[in-house]
């Protein structure tokens, strides 16, 4: 009995040892899948995480370039706004140095045709003084008689004269002012 009672008790603790160590290693195993498991979990949990943020980063490229475009596009507008005023500013420039040409033409002419409208009359002056001393020598008139008719006579010449001379003038300068086309 003593033989039996060993080796049951053998039987036992070798039962015993090898289910312990069954034991240990089936823990070890689920424990090892459980780890597997939490590790695949926490591997996919970052590749996930990276992947939103590289849609993330891609995104703001994005946003950023259209922003960046968005303001070259704005940039390139105020440069032709810009562009487009330079240009009406220089015709404008052009367009007044014109007109101040014009004027200053105009204004020349006039100084032109007073100047002969001057002239005119000193002539006329000058044709009545000889015009009187002709008078006084041929017709022994006295100075005062004389002076009377002379100056009846130049009237009425000079008077014809200066009048078509500044019609003629009017005429020459309606003509010159017309032909000009007008600015505005």
């Amino acid at each position: 009995m003593e033989q039996t009672s060993i080796a049951a008790l053998v039987v036992g603790f070798l039962s015993l040892a090898t289910g312990s160590i069954l034991g240990y290693y089936a823990r070890q195993t689920i424990a090892k899948k459980q780890l597997s498991t939490a590790e695949g979990k926490a591997s996919k949990m970052m590749e996930e995480a990276e992947k939103n943020a590289q849609e993330i980063v891609i995104e703001s490229k994005n946003k950023a370039v259209n922003i960046l475009e968005e303001a070259k596009k704005k940039e390139q507008d105020r440069e032709n706004q810009i562009m487009r005023q330079e240009e009406r500013l220089g015709k404008r420039e052009e367009l007044l140095d014109k007109k101040t040409e014009e004027i200053e033409r105009g204004r020349t002419l006039l100084m032109k045709k007073a100047d002969e409208i001057r002239q005119i009359r000193k002539e006329a002056e000058e044709a009545r003084r000889q015009e009187l001393k002709r008078l006084e020598k041929i017709a022994g008139f006295s100075k005062e008689e004389a002076k009377k008719v002379l100056l009846q006579l130049t009237e009425e010449e000079s008077r014809d004269l200066i009048a078509k001379r500044i019609k003629a003038l009017e005429m020459s300068g309606r003509r010159n002012w017309t032909k000009k086309p007008r600015i505005s």
